[in-house]
């Protein structure tokens, strides 16, 4: 409910983060009534979310893929097993209620002309630099805010005071962004125009969020991206005279190759253009934008926003040797590289230390013949200046 007053008063804020951490909280609870240990807790809040994002998309694929390829890192059958059935179920719950149309329908697409898919790569890179430089604006926010003399529990109200004019001179400029896609989609809108609707919205957009109001970024994301798309679009058919009719096509690339740049989920992201605009025509070129974004992303050394986020939110940057020595546990997924590990094949970064292991509610100090099972928690011992570091290498093994 408290996402709804800022969503629903026309902020650009998205609905799926809510919906992910509602979900979330739905998987916490069942797990908390079954009485499951970490790793069913873990594995419950993955399908959570993923059926959080299924029914705020329609889109189930897109709901499991986020959970692989942003959450986890990692494939596992129970995880997928168990995301694939809360997903679909959430999805065939959204068609009940809301009918089986897509969240995005822009008609039918023609297939893009292999001759010009020089245009996608050189789009590619456009939207990565863009995307950029959107995370970069993203993560100075907080900053900024901070310079404004107000108390912190203040900073909501300043994009609520800004919906005032907007929703009475630019009342299409509210909301996350569903309703430019569609009326950019619509038909061609001069170059002029959609820089401005750009920059209006990419400063709206960091206004809503970065004042810590709940709300996601992925639909404000994929709008900024529909406009880049019309923006190079106008400019491929005024240089080389590309039909009018494949302005839509660059709309729906740019969208991908976007949120592929800002969350570097290039996989997630075709899944979810793809079901939320119904149409798989454009499967080969979104594809071939959404990983031009992503090498090009990496190039510039854009990190996954969400993992940036993370680390700003709990303050776990690695930093030096403090002398404080913090306690940590770590429950080992089914079929990850610590499921079936024994001890002494686990190497730990300088000056942390594992140091005892639980199973079926019995605690043991393991030694070097210790092969870790599904379902141990670990403990492990590091100080507090490393820990970050230490919890981002067990992450890769687990």
């Amino acid at each position: 409910m408290e996402a709804c007053c800022p969503i629903g008063s026309g902020l650009a804020l998205g609905r799926e983060g809510p919906s992910i951490q509602l979900g979330g909280a739905v998987g916490q609870g069942v797990n908390h009534y079954l009485k499951g240990n970490k790793s069913q807790q873990n594995i419950l809040i993955s399908a959570g979310a993923s059926a959080g994002l299924s029914a705020a998309f329609n889109a189930p694929v897109s709901g499991i893929m986020f959970i692989l390829e942003e959450v986890h890192h990692k494939f596992s059958s129970v995880l997928l097993l168990t995301a694939f059935s809360a997903s679909i179920t959430a999805n065939f719950v959204a068609y009940t209620i809301f009918g089986v149309q897509p969240a995005l329908d822009l008609g039918s697409l023609l297939q893009f002309p292999l001759e010009h898919y020089a245009h996608l790569v050189i789009m590619g890179i456009f939207v990565a630099v863009m995307g950029w430089a959107y995370q970069e604006v993203l993560m100075y926010m907080p900053k900024l805010y901070q310079k404004i003399p107000i108390p912190p529990y203040l900073y909501g109200f300043l994009p609520f005071i800004l919906v005032i004019p907007i929703g009475i001179f630019l009342p299409e400029m509210l909301g996350g962004g569903t309703g430019i896609i569609l009326l950019i989609s619509s038909g061609r809108i001069s170059t002029h125009l959609l820089v401005g609707i750009f920059l209006f919205r990419f400063v709206y957009s960091h206004i809503s969020y970065g004042s810590g109001l709940p709300g996601g970024i992925f639909i404000p994301v994929l709008s900024l991206g529909a406009l880049l798309g019309a923006i190079y679009g106008n400019g491929a058919l005024w240089i080389t005279g590309i039909e009018d009719i494949f302005i839509r096509s660059f709309i729906i690339y740019a969208m991908g190759g976007l949120l592929t740049a800002v969350t570097k989920v290039p996989l997630t992201a075709v899944m979810l253009i793809t079901e939320m605009t119904g149409t798989v025509t454009h499967l080969m070129p979104l594809a071939v934008v959404c990983l031009t974004a992503y090498v090009v992303a990496d190039f510039l050394g854009s990190d996954p926003v969400y993992e940036e986020l993370l680390q700003k939110k709990i303050h776990q940057i690695p930093k030096v040797f403090e002398g404080e020595v913090i306690e940590f546990e770590v429950s080992v997924e089914p079929d990850s590289d610590l499921d079936g590990m024994m001890a002494r094949y686990l190497r730990l970064p300088y000056g942390s230390k594992l140091v005892k292991v639980r199973r079926h509610n019995n605690e043991f100090i393991p030694h070097q013949d210790t092969v870790f099972w599904s379902g141990d928690e670990l403990f492990f011992t590091a100080d507090s200046g490393f820990v970050s570091e230490v919890k981002k290498q067990l992450d890769k093994l687990n």
